[in-house]
Protein backbone atom coordinates (compact mmCIF):
# COMPACT_ATOMS: atom_id res chain seq x y z
CA UNK A 1 0.00 0.00 0.00
CA UNK A 2 1.69 3.66 -1.14
CA UNK A 3 0.61 6.39 1.17
CA UNK A 4 1.17 10.19 0.26
CA UNK A 5 4.14 11.60 2.52
CA UNK A 6 3.01 14.04 4.71
CA UNK A 7 5.25 16.16 7.61
CA UNK A 8 5.37 15.21 10.57
CA UNK A 9 2.43 16.18 12.40
CA UNK A 10 3.76 15.09 15.82
CA UNK A 11 5.13 17.48 18.71
CA UNK A 12 4.52 21.23 19.41
CA UNK A 13 2.66 23.64 17.35
CA UNK A 14 4.73 26.11 16.28
CA UNK A 15 2.68 28.68 16.47
CA UNK A 16 0.79 28.36 19.52
CA UNK A 17 2.82 26.27 21.41
CA UNK A 18 0.51 23.69 22.37
CA UNK A 19 0.75 20.06 21.98
CA UNK A 20 -0.66 18.98 18.49
CA UNK A 21 -2.37 15.74 18.74
CA UNK A 22 -3.38 15.40 15.12
CA UNK A 23 -1.50 11.66 14.54
CA UNK A 24 1.59 11.29 12.49
CA UNK A 25 0.84 10.40 8.86
CA UNK A 26 0.93 6.77 7.71
CA UNK A 27 4.67 5.70 6.12
CA UNK A 28 5.05 5.27 2.21
CA UNK A 29 4.81 2.10 2.95
CA UNK A 30 2.82 -0.48 5.36
CA UNK A 31 2.99 -4.07 5.02
CA UNK A 32 -0.40 -4.95 4.24
CA UNK A 33 -0.80 -8.32 2.79
CA UNK A 34 -4.18 -8.72 1.07
CA UNK A 35 -4.55 -12.51 0.32
CA UNK A 36 -8.23 -13.56 0.19
CA UNK A 37 -11.63 -12.05 -0.35
CA UNK A 38 -14.77 -13.51 -0.20
CA UNK A 39 -17.70 -11.49 -1.19
CA UNK A 40 -21.20 -13.05 -0.31
CA UNK A 41 -24.95 -11.51 -0.36
CA UNK A 42 -24.77 -10.82 3.15
CA UNK A 43 -20.97 -10.34 4.25
CA UNK A 44 -18.34 -9.49 2.71
CA UNK A 45 -14.54 -10.56 4.35
CA UNK A 46 -11.05 -9.33 3.43
CA UNK A 47 -8.06 -11.60 4.57
CA UNK A 48 -5.36 -9.13 5.41
CA UNK A 49 -2.24 -9.54 7.03
CA UNK A 50 -3.62 -13.17 7.76
CA UNK A 51 -6.45 -12.05 9.59
CA UNK A 52 -10.65 -12.06 8.77
CA UNK A 53 -11.75 -8.85 8.85
CA UNK A 54 -15.41 -7.25 7.76
CA UNK A 55 -16.22 -4.61 5.84
CA UNK A 56 -16.49 -1.71 8.61
CA UNK A 57 -14.23 -2.99 10.89
CA UNK A 58 -11.13 -1.67 11.79
CA UNK A 59 -7.70 -2.45 11.26
CA UNK A 60 -4.03 -1.23 13.18
CA UNK A 61 -0.86 -1.53 11.97
CA UNK A 62 2.17 -0.72 13.88
CA UNK A 63 5.50 0.09 12.18
CA UNK A 64 8.93 1.46 14.05
CA UNK A 65 6.89 2.11 17.26
CA UNK A 66 3.80 3.61 15.75
CA UNK A 67 0.44 2.45 15.17
CA UNK A 68 -2.11 3.64 12.62
CA UNK A 69 -5.71 2.80 12.74
CA UNK A 70 -7.48 2.43 9.13
CA UNK A 71 -11.40 1.74 8.38
CA UNK A 72 -11.96 -1.13 6.05
CA UNK A 73 -14.34 1.15 4.11
CA UNK A 74 -15.38 -1.41 1.27
CA UNK A 75 -14.64 -4.92 0.27
CA UNK A 76 -14.80 -5.41 -3.56
CA UNK A 77 -14.08 -8.62 -5.38
CA UNK A 78 -10.50 -8.24 -6.12
CA UNK A 79 -9.57 -5.22 -3.83
CA UNK A 80 -10.39 -3.12 -0.73
CA UNK A 81 -10.59 0.22 0.21
CA UNK A 82 -9.04 1.50 3.47
CA UNK A 83 -9.19 4.96 4.59
CA UNK A 84 -7.32 7.02 7.37
CA UNK A 85 -8.81 10.48 8.36
CA UNK A 86 -9.73 11.75 4.89
CA UNK A 87 -7.83 9.49 2.82
CA UNK A 88 -8.78 6.35 0.66
CA UNK A 89 -6.39 3.89 -0.28
CA UNK A 90 -6.89 1.00 -2.55
CA UNK A 91 -5.10 -2.15 -1.98
CA UNK A 92 -5.53 -4.38 -4.66
CA UNK A 93 -5.48 -8.73 -4.51
CA UNK A 94 -2.53 -10.28 -6.39
CA UNK A 95 -2.79 -11.79 -9.54
CA UNK A 96 -1.64 -15.35 -8.62
CA UNK A 97 -1.34 -18.41 -11.34
CA UNK A 98 -3.47 -20.05 -8.63
CA UNK A 99 -6.47 -17.65 -8.66
CA UNK A 100 -6.16 -16.89 -12.17
CA UNK A 101 -6.60 -20.69 -13.12
CA UNK A 102 -9.30 -20.87 -10.33
CA UNK A 103 -11.17 -18.06 -12.18
CA UNK A 104 -10.66 -19.44 -15.72
CA UNK A 105 -11.45 -23.40 -15.04
CA UNK A 106 -14.98 -21.76 -13.52
CA UNK A 107 -15.20 -20.41 -16.39
CA UNK A 108 -14.36 -22.70 -18.98
CA UNK A 109 -16.89 -25.19 -17.40
CA UNK A 110 -19.87 -22.99 -17.53
CA UNK A 111 -22.51 -24.32 -19.69
CA UNK A 112 -25.57 -22.70 -20.85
Amino acid sequence: MKAPSVGDRSGKDGQTGKENTQPEAPPDSLEVQLSSIIVGPNRRIALINGRPYQEGKSLIFTKDGHQWEFHLQQVLPNAVILQWNDRRYEVKLPRTPSNVEIQLESLGNWKH
